[in-house]
C-alpha cells in the first residue's frame, strides 16, 4: 500500500475517534496544538505497530480486546497529562483500531478483518443494543464486551458471519454533513 493511502487511513481512524463527543472531550483545556499533534502521532505509530503484527487469523477475541486495552493504557500512560481526565476511553481506542484494521481490510488486505466491528452511535443503534452507551465515554471493560456480543448476535441473526462483516454493510455517512 502507497505510504500516502497508509497516512490516510490512519488519519481517518484517529480523527474518527477524537472528533466526536462535545459531552466527552479527548483533552484537557488549554492544551496546545503541538501537544495534540503529539498526542495523534503517537498514536499512528502505534497503530502501524498493530498492523505490523496483526493477523485475523492469529487473533481471537481475548486477544484482540487486550490491544484495544493496551492502546488505551498505553495513550493514558504517555500523554495523560494532556487528556480529559487522565485517560482516553476504552470507545475512543477500540474506534482507531478497529477502523484502521478495516481500512486495510476492504483496501484487500483480508489478513487485517477486525476482530469486533467498529463502534459509533449508529452502529450501535442499529444493532438494537439494550441500554446503549455513549460509545466517546465508554470505558467500563465488561460493557465493551456486552456491547460487542449483542452485535455479533445480530450480526448473525442477520446473516453475517460477524459483527465487523455487518458494520461494513451497515455504515454509511449519507445522513452526515
Amino acid at each position: 500500500m502507497h505510504a500516502f493511502i497508509r497516512r490516510i487511513g490512519l488519519r481517518f481512524a484517529i480523527n474518527a475517534a477524537i472528533q466526536r463527543g462535545a459531552n466527552s472531550p479527548v483533552y484537557e483545556k488549554g492544551v496546545t496544538d503541538g501537544h495534540k499533534r503529539a498526542f495523534r502521532e503517537l498514536a499512528k505509530t502505534w497503530l502501524v505497530n498493530l498492523e505490523n503484527r496483526y493477523c485475523a487469523c492469529e487473533y481471537d477475541e481475548d486477544r484482540f480486546f487486550n490491544e484495544i486495552i493496551s492502546f488505551r493504557d498505553f495513550l493514558s500512560n504517555t500523554h495523560g497529562q494532556f487528556l480529559k481526565n487522565g485517560v482516553i476511553t476504552i470507545g475512543r481506542t477500540q474506534k482507531m483500531v478497529s477502523l484502521y484494521l478495516k481500512f486495510l481490510w476492504l483496501n484487500g488486505d483480508v489478513s487485517k478483518k477486525p476482530i469486533f466491528p467498529v463502534l459509533d452511535r449508529k452502529i450501535i443503534q442499529n444493532a438494537g443494543v439494550r441500554n446503549p452507551p455513549n460509545w466517546t465515554s465508554l470505558n467500563d471493560e465488561n460493557e465493551l464486551r456486552r456491547v460487542y456480543a449483542e452485535i455479533g448476535a445480530f450480526a448473525q441473526n442477520a446473516g453475517f458471519g460477524s459483527g465487523s462483516e455487518w458494520e461494513a454493510v451497515e455504515w454509511t455517512d449519507e445522513k452526515e454533513a
